[in-house]
């Protein structure tokens, strides 16, 4: 390679010289013209290649025609520009991943498809700055052999599988320092990135625990007491109870953020119909109904309530009649003037809607309330089922009895084991999340019935159904995955650390601006 690397460069020059001619067909021999007697059908033969050019061989080419520079700086890493330009890491990599995705024929739209390329190439870029940086302050560096033996298994001095010093001789001296360049930094990323796994290998006693986290394994039946299923007539009852809580009024709204005065002028300018109520909204309101004249629609009286400083003054609001405006209201964020233009009607519990708001502010305001019914419901059960039998109990509540498959103390649904599930139900999603979970549910005796579980929005009853060990092959199964998955995780870890946002500045939305306007 040091012989190859002196071989004169006119020499070069002139190989390519000859090869040009050659495929020109000698000096002697005229050029073609091109036809122009099918100019619709050259236009197109030029725009596909435009597109081709655009997508796969490099913006940049446009973008040089354009009068833009080639330079384009999409970014900077600790105070080091993230910078494309010919031959360097970033073009390379754009190269690269054009390629692959010429090769896969994805269907997505050429806009699409050249902004997915070109963000992939600079975050690759970006983590490679990353990771030189942190090489260059370790002192990591790789010898020149390993560069030598990296040049000579390149593809581009590849013929029928063997080096081509005939090929590396072909190549320009500029591109062979730039390409020597790149292989010797991803030698290094390559070594930085296996030295830091290295360290975080696994150990096989570590296996050996992992391993014995996966027995023993159990399924369970059990019922569940959602949340949703609070009953209807208990929904109706607290409406009845809190009538009050319920009235609706179509109101406008002005919400003025100055002083007191200047909410009063305002007022006082409509109720002397000096200006409509509607022309003072979008003029001074600051509130998000302003653009559409004050309009906020049908308003329930505890949707307002929070708003006001004196409830007193909404009530006198809801006693208005239609077209009436109210005084200026004290609120949280600012100065407020209603207009009425619905007057207040009553709840109406025989619409589903109006019920259906009833159990939303249940859900929201007395979740308590909820929580406790529920709770009532499931220690009732478990005490029917302690009693009789599960399957008894649940038919005389009309309830449904659920199964579970097979799992060990699986805490977060980790892959390597058996996850917390059931075909029957959603009910467990997020049960794996929840200690005391686990807690009651592998602390049951064979048949036992447990104590209601709370999970997010249900409880649930368990009971123990069958107990057995994890088998022998995904227990060994561990013996491979589980450094795999390691191994996966810490490297993952170590971008996250690496490209912490505090470290970088990312300005590749400006950048390929540059290049659109550039080939546009």
């Amino acid at each position: 390679l040091a012989q190859l690397t002196r071989t004169p460069r006119s020499a070069t020059v002139a190989y390519m010289a000859s090869e040009d001619k050659k495929k020109r067909g000698g000096d002697s021999e005229p050029r073609t013209k091109i036809s122009t007697r099918r100019p619709f059908l050259y236009l197109f033969s030029v725009i596909i290649l435009v597109i081709i050019v655009v997508t796969f061989i490099g913006a940049p080419l446009i973008t040089q025609t354009a009068g833009t520079s080639r330079r384009l700086v999409f970014g900077s890493y600790r105070g080091e520009e993230i910078v494309y330009s010919p031959g360097n890491y970033f073009a390379r990599q754009y190269q690269q991943i054009a390629a692959r995705v010429r090769d896969q024929g994805q269907d997505s739209d050429l806009q699409t498809q050249l902004r997915q390329i070109w963000r992939q190439a600079f975050n690759q870029t970006l983590f490679h700055t990353a990771v030189m940086q942190k090489a260059e302050q370790s002192d990591l560096v790789v010898s020149e052999s390993r560069v030598d033996r990296e040049i000579a298994q390149h593809p581009q001095f590849q013929e029928n599988g063997n080096f081509s010093a005939e090929a590396y001789r072909q190549t320009s001296s500029q591109e062979r320092f730039s390409l020597r360049t790149y292989l010797r930094e991803q030698a290094i990323q390559q070594r930085y990135i296996a030295d830091k796994l290295q360290a975080m290998k696994t150990s096989p006693a570590e296996i050996e625990f992992v391993q014995g986290m996966g027995s023993p394994e159990r399924r369970f039946r059990y019922v569940a007491f959602d949340y949703t299923d609070y009953p209807r007539e208990e929904v109706l009852s607290f409406a009845r109870q809190n009538r009050e809580l319920f009235r609706r009024v179509d109101l406008s709204v002005i919400t003025i953020t100055g002083e007191e005065a200047e909410a009063e002028r305002i007022r006082e300018q409509i109720a002397n119909r000096e200006s409509t109520f509607e022309e003072m909204a979008r003029a001074h309101s600051a509130d998000q109904f302003g653009d559409t004249g004050g309009d906020m629609g049908r308003r329930y009286f505890y949707e307002l309530e929070p708003d006001v400083e004196d409830t007193e003054q909404l009530e006198q609001v809801f006693e208005l009649e239609q077209g009436a405006l109210s005084p200026v209201i004290d609120a949280r964020n600012g100065w407020v003037i209603y207009r009425v233009d619905q007057p207040t009607q009553p709840i109406d519990l025989d619409n589903a809607d109006a019920v259906a708001d009833v159990r939303s502010y249940l859900s929201t305001f007395e979740r308590g309330r909820i929580e406790d019914y529920m709770a009532d419901q499931a220690a009732a059960f478990r005490e029917a089922a302690t009693d009789s039998s599960f399957a008894d109990a649940a038919a005389d509540q009309e309830l449904s009895v659920n199964q579970t498959g097979y799992f060990p103390i699986n805490y977060g649904n980790l892959p390597i084991f058996g996850r917390v599930n059931s075909q029957d139900s959603d009910v467990l999603s997020r049960a794996a999340f929840r200690e005391s979970f686990f807690v009651t549910a592998f602390g049951l005796d064979a048949e036992e019935v447990s104590d209601p579980v709370t999970l997010r929005n249900a409880l649930v009853v368990l009971q123990l159904n069958d107990e057995r060990e994890a088998s022998e092959d995904s227990i060994a199964f561990l013996d491979t995955y589980y450094p795999f998955l390691v191994q996966q995780y810490q490297s993952e870890e170590l971008q996250r650390t690496l490209l912490d946002p505090q470290y970088y500045e990312d300005n590749f939305a400006r950048a390929f601006a540059r290049i659109v306007r550039g080939s546009s």
